[in-house]
């Protein structure tokens, strides 16, 4: 099942979002921690077509992502989850969706993932909502050259 969550980060790293879900059930369940912190691509989403609806084109409208690097992904004993972790780098994007590159952030990740057959069932993600936050107040005060 490793494997799998592996091609899944190979696959985010390409933007390949539509390769992402084909790894996954169709009720697949995605939730990301950092609604209080006011990351917009935080909250639940569940299935196929929700989560590129709705995260994956926040995360895309709000951050330009530069590289993700996996430390650690770890299979359970019965193959049922596997833990990834790892530092996803990003620059915020300004009001406008360009990105301020003076606000590049390094962003650690754990990953929980709970597999279905060789398929994503759910992921629970747990990141630095405190970095992420901070990122996005530097591109939101960003004034760019006229």
């Amino acid at each position: 099942m490793a494997d799998v969550v592996r091609q899944a980060y190979d696959l985010f790293h390409k933007g390949n979002i539509r390769g992402i879900m084909e790894l996954c059930t169709d009720d697949v369940e995605f939730v990301q921690i950092g609604k209080e912190a006011g990351i917009p691509f935080a909250g639940q989403q569940v299935g196929k077509d929700n989560i590129p609806k709705y995260f994956f084109k926040a995360l895309a409208q709000r951050f330009k992502t530069e590289d993700i690097k996996l430390s650690a992904c770890v299979e359970s004993m019965d193959s049922t989850r596997v833990t990834a972790t790892g530092t996803w780098t990003a620059v915020p994007r300004d009001k406008k969706e360009h990105p301020v590159e003076t606000a590049r952030t390094v962003v650690p990740f754990c990953h929980v993932y709970n597999m279905e057959g060789h398929k994503i069932r759910r992921v629970q993600s747990f990141i630095d909502t405190c970095k992420v936050a901070r990122a996005m107040r530097l591109a939101k005060a960003h004034r760019p050259e006229e």
